[in-house]
């Protein structure tokens, strides 16, 4: 019998996008199939103003939910509204009816 197993991604490599501009928002509202193919998966760093905060997510610019990794909740408490942050996270979808990008494994940079 043979056992083989995958391995796990780290999602807290480096980003392959070191910035994200209002270029990259606008993306997914002009294409968001092509920009979902072009970014699905990838680690991306955001910079951007708290707009609101949820139990275990941040929202960006009222655009980018970023939900925060386990290891990363804690720092939850010390973000507060309007703040300017750095979130690196995981890219996992576009809400076409809500115009947000989605971001999973979040870590506060």
């Amino acid at each position: 019998m043979l056992v083989w197993n995958k391995p796990q991604k780290l999602f807290y490599t480096k980003p392959k996008l070191l910035s994200i501009h209002l270029n990259f928002i606008q993306e997914f509202k002009t294409n968001s199939t092509l920009a979902t193919e072009k970014y699905l998966n990838q680690v991306i760093l955001v910079n951007g103003n708290v707009t609101d905060r949820l139990t275990k997510s941040v929202v960006l610019n009222n655009e980018i939910v970023c939900t925060l990794d386990s290891s990363s909740l804690k720092a939850l408490g010390l973000i507060q509204i309007n703040n300017e942050v750095s979130i690196k996270g995981r890219f996992v979808g576009f809400d076409d009816l809500f115009e947000e990008i989605r971001l999973d494994h979040c870590f506060i940079m």
